[in-house]
C-alpha cells in the first residue's frame, strides 16, 4: 500500500486552510511541534498565533494511499486552486528553492535599531506561550542541562556576564522570584537551603579572600582573589 498522502492546515479561527503539504508518517502533525524541518516563519508565525490563544491547528487528510510522485502533484493541483496568495505556501509546488548568498533577499542586510526596537515593544512584557508551549521550553531546557557540553556553554555564558550591573527590573524580577520561591517553602527548607549554600560557598571560595575595588564607572564591586598568609 502507498504511504504518501496529501494534507491541509486549517486555522480554527477561520475554518480556512493556511498551509497544504504532502508527506507520509506524522509528517501533517510535526509542523504544531515545528519539527517538521519546514523553514517557513510565515506559516509558524500563524501556528504561534493560534496556539497563544489555546487552540489547535487542523489537521485534515485530503488524499491517502499515494506514490511519492502523486502526492507532489496533487499538492501543487491544490495549491493552485486555492492561490498561493491565500496560503503561506512558499513556492506552488513541493520543490522550493534554497536562496543562498546574493540570491537571498535578506543577503548582506540587517534589521535597524528602529524596527528591532518595534519588535520588541510590540511583544515585550507579553505572554504569549501555550501550556503546552511552556511544557515543551521546560523540556528542552532539562534536556540542555543534561547534556554536558550544552550545560559547559551555559555556565561559560554565565561567567562571561560576571560583573554585568543588573537593571532596576532585572532586579525587581529576582526579588518578585525569590519571594514567591519562599512562600512555597517551609522554614525547615529554607534553613537547609542556607546550610547547604554555606557549604558550597567555603568550597567554591577556599584559598580566596573578597576584596573591595572601584570599577571604571567608580561603582564600589566586589572580586574574589587569592588569599595570602
Amino acid at each position: 500500500m502507498n504511504s504518501y498522502y496529501v494534507y491541509q492546515l486549517v486555522d480554527p479561527r477561520t475554518n480556512k486552510p493556511f498551509y497544504i503539504g504532502e508527506g507520509k508518517g506524522k509528517r501533517a502533525w510535526s509542523h504544531s511541534s515545528f519539527k517538521s524541518g519546514c523553514i517557513n516563519p510565515h506559516k509558524d508565525r500563524i501556528i504561534q498565533k493560534i496556539q497563544a490563544l489555546g487552540l489547535e491547528v487542523i489537521v485534515e487528510l485530503l488524499h491517502i494511499n499515494l506514490t511519492k510522485t502523486e502526492s507532489q502533484l496533487l499538492e501543487e493541483q491544490i495549491i493552485s486552486n486555492i492561490g498561493l496568495a491565500n496560503l503561506t505556501n512558499i513556492t506552488p509546488n513541493a520543490h522550493p528553492p534554497v536562496l543562498k548568498g546574493e540570491d537571498n533577499g535578506f543577503y548582506n542586510k540587517t534589521h535597524t535599531k528602529e524596527n528591532r526596537k518595534k519588535c520588541g515593544d510590540a511583544n515585550r512584557g507579553k505572554n504569549n506561550k501555550t501550556p503546552r508551549g511552556l511544557a515543551a521550553i521546560a523540556q528542552s531546557m532539562v534536556e540542555r542541562w543534561a547534556d554536558p557540553v550544552q550545560r559547559a556553554n551555559q555556565i561559560q555564558s554565565l561567567k562571561n556576564r560576571k560583573g554585568e550591573k543588573r537593571s532596576d527590573a532585572a532586579k525587581e524580577s529576582y526579588k518578585k522570584g525569590a519571594a514567591k520561591r519562599n512562600a512555597n517553602m517551609t522554614a525547615e527548607q529554607r534553613s537547609a537551603r542556607t546550610k547547604a549554600g554555606v557549604k558550597t560557598k567555603k568550597i567554591k571560595y577556599a584559598g580566596l579572600k573578597r576584596q573591595r575595588y572601584t570599577d571604571d564607572a567608580g561603582e564600589i564591586r566586589f572580586r574574589w582573589i587569592p588569599a595570602i598568609d
